[in-house]
C-alpha cells in the first residue's frame, strides 16, 4: 500500500483495515516510551498516523506529531510523500488538504514550507477549499517577497475564475496601490470577495500597507451598500468587510488613518457616515494618547501664569478664550465692532456684507495681538493642506501644534455640512490632534440660511443657529470640535427723536415743498 493509495481512499472519505490495526500499534509503541523501534518504519507509516491520529486524539503523545518528525527527518522525501497523499486525493475528486493544520500547528517549518510551495507552484488551479489552506499556510510561513514570487508564477498559468479571484486577491493585499491603479473595480470587487474570513485575516497581517487596502474595501464596497445591523452573523458579507475595514483604520496607530477615513466619508451610503465619523474620532484619541507628552512643571506653571499653550488642549483653551471674549464686545463696543464686517458707504452706513476671505482676515488681525502674548507663533489664512485643499484659517503655536479654524457666512450653501465635511479633514492632521473650531459669522435674518436637507425650521438669530449646528455634530466629533457664531447683523435705524420745536419746523418744510408743486 502506497501513499497514493490512501490519498484516493481519502477522497472518497474511506479507509483501509490495516490502517487500524498499523495505527493502534504505533500508538501503543508511543505510550510505551518505544518510539526508537518506529525508526525503520516506510514513510507511508506515517501517512497512516496522520489520517488515524484520533487513536492519539489531543493528548500526548499524538501520532500526527510522530508522523510529522518522521517525515522532517528527511524533508524531501517528506514532502513527496505527503504531496503524493494530497494529489490522488486531489485527483481523485478531493477538494481540500487532509491533515494540513497538523503541519501548520507543528515546529517542523522548513518541511511546511518545502511542501506547500512546492504543491502551489505544481498546481495553482486548486479547487478554492485546498487553495485556501494552501494560501493560508504560505501566510504563516513566507515573507511577502516570496509570496509575491508565487503570485507571478500563478499569473501566467491557466487557471479557473475562482483561483484567478484568490490569487488577485493575495497580489491585492501584498501591494494595494499598484493592483489598484492596474485593474477596474470589477476586477477589484471579485479578489476582495475571494477570501474567507481566515485567509483575510491572515494576509492583513502581512499586508505592507493594510491602511490602503482597507480603503480600497470601503472605496469599492460602502458607496452602494448600506450597513446591514446584523452584519455580525455573516463573516463573509459586504458590510461585515466594509465595517471590518473601518474598525481597522479606527484603532490604526498610522497617523495616515484618520485622513483615510475622512477622504472616503462623501463616496460613501448615509448609513456608513456615523460609523466613519466615530472611527475618525477614536483614532484622533489614539493618536493624541500616542502623541502626548507631560509637560514639566515649568511648562505647566508657564501655562497658568498665562504663558505659553502647555499642550494641544490648552491651545483650544486660549483660542476660544480670546474669541469669546471679542463675542462680548462685539455689539457693545464704542468704535463698533460688527461694522468691521460690512461695506459702508460714503455715509459710514453698512450696506452689504464682506465677502468670507475679508470677514475672516479681520478677525485675525483682531486676534493676533491677543495670541502674541501666549506664545502662538502665527496665524497663516488660506492655508494649504492635503490634496490641495485649504482651511481659512490656521493657528499654529509654539510647539508645532495647530488648530484649524473654518470660517463661513451664515448663507454660505455650505454652512451645514463644512463641520464633518470639511473641518474634520483638517483636524485628521497629526498636528491639530483631531481639535478645531467652526466659525460662522451671522449677518441677520434678512439673509437666508440655506435650506436643509431634513427640512426642519431655519434659525432666525445668532443664538438659535449656534444650538442647531451644535446639535448636528455627530457624537464622535462633540468632544474636538468648537462651534461659534459671532453676530455681526446690522443694527436696525431708528428715526430721531425730535423736540417739539424741531417737529414743526420740519412739518413746516413739508407743507412749503407741497406749495411749490
Amino acid at each position: 500500500m502506497k501513499s497514493w493509495d490512501l490519498g484516493k481512499a481519502r477522497a472518497q472519505n474511506g479507509s483501509y483495515a490495516q490502517e487500524y490495526v498499523v495505527a493502534a500499534g504505533i500508538h501503543q509503541a508511543l505510550l510505551k516510551g518505544r518510539e526508537h523501534e518506529l525508526a525503520g518504519c516506510a514513510p507511508v507509516i506515517a501517512i497512516v498516523a496522520i489520517r488515524q491520529n484520533y487513536f492519539s486524539g489531543d493528548e500526548s503523545p499524538s501520532l500526527a506529531s510522530w508522523a510529522l518528525r518522521t517525515l522532517a527527518e528527511n524533508a524531501e522525501a517528506g514532502a513527496e510523500e505527503l504531496l503524493s497523499y494530497w494529489n490522488a486525493a486531489l485527483d481523485a475528486g478531493g477538494a481540500d488538504l487532509d491533515g494540513i493544520h497538523y503541519l501548520l500547528s507543528s515546529t517542523e517549518r522548513n518541511l511546511a514550507i518545502l511542501v506547500l510551495t512546492e504543491l502551489l507552484l505544481a498546481k495553482p488551479d486548486l479547487p478554492a477549499p485546498a487553495l485556501r489552506q494552501a494560501l493560508v499556510g504560505c501566510a504563516s510561513l513566507l515573507s511577502a517577497g516570496e509570496m509575491l514570487a508565487l503570485v507571478e508564477l500563478a499569473r501566467v498559468a491557466n487557471v479557473g475564475e475562482g483561483a484567478r479571484a484568490l490569487w488577485n486577491f493575495i497580489d491585492l493585499a501584498l501591494d494595494p496601490l499598484r493592483f489598484e491603479l492596474g485593474h477596474s473595480r470589477e476586477l477589484l470587487s471579485a479578489a476582495l470577495l475571494a477570501p474567507d474570513g481566515e485567509l483575510a485575516t491572515k494576509f492583513n497581517d502581512l499586508c505592507p500597507n493594510l491602511e490602503e487596502l482597507d480603503r480600497i474595501r470601503i472605496n469599492v464596497f460602502a458607496n452602494n451598500n448600506p450597513a446591514e445591523d446584523r452584519d455580525w452573523a455573516e463573516p463573509g458579507s459586504i458590510s461585515r468587510i466594509v465595517r471590518g475595514a473601518i474598525n481597522r483604520l479606527g484603532a490604526s496607530s498610522d497617523m495616515r488613518a484618520g485622513g483615510i477615513l475622512r477622504s472616503v466619508l462623501s463616496g460613501t451610503d448615509q448609513s456608513w457616515t456615523p460609523y466613519v465619523v466615530h472611527a475618525a474620532a477614536e483614532h484622533d484619541r489614539i493618536m493624541r494618547d500616542n502623541l502626548f507628552t507631560a509637560p514639566s512643571i515649568g511648562v505647566l506653571k508657564a501655562s497658568l501664569e498665562g504663558g505659553p499653550p502647555a499642550n494641544p488642549d490648552d491651545l483650544v483653551a486660549v483660542v476660544l478664550e480670546e474669541i469669546e471674549r471679542y463675542r462680548r464686545t462685539l455689539r457693545t463696543g464704542t468704535e463698533t465692532p460688527w461694522k468691521s464686517y460690512w461695506n459702508t458707504d460714503r455715509y459710514g452706513n453698512a450696506t452689504e456684507p464682506r465677502i468670507e476671505n475679508e470677514c475672516r482676515d479681520r478677525l485675525l488681525e483682531l486676534l493676533r495681538p491677543r495670541l502674541e502674548r501666549y506664545g502662538i507663533a502665527a496665524s497663516l489664512p488660506e492655508a494649504r493642506r492635503a490634496e490641495n485643499t485649504r482651511v481659512d484659517v490656521l493657528l499654529i503655536s509654539h510647539a508645532g501644534k495647530n488648530l484649524p479654524i473654518e470660517a463661513k457666512r451664515h448663507f454660505n450653501d455650505e454652512l451645514w455640512s463644512a463641520p464633518v465635511a470639511q473641518l474634520s479633514g483638517y483636524a485628521a492632521d497629526a498636528g491639530a490632534c483631531g481639535y478645531g473650531i467652526y466659525l460662522v459669522f451671522w449677518f441677520g435674518a434678512e439673509f437666508p440660511v440655506p435650506a436643509r436637507k431634513d427640512q426642519k425650521e431655519r434659525p432666525s438669530d445668532a443664538k438659535g443657529l449656534e444650538n442647531i449646528l451644535l446639535g448636528d455634530l455627530p457624537p464622535a466629533l462633540r468632544q474636538q470640535t468648537s462651534i461659534i457664531v459671532l453676530n455681526v447683523e446690522r443694527a436696525i435705524a431708528h428715526p430721531p427723536i425730535l423736540t417739539p420745536a424741531a417737529k414743526k419746523k420740519t412739518q413746516g418744510k413739508a407743507s412749503g415743498a407741497g406749495n411749490r408743486r
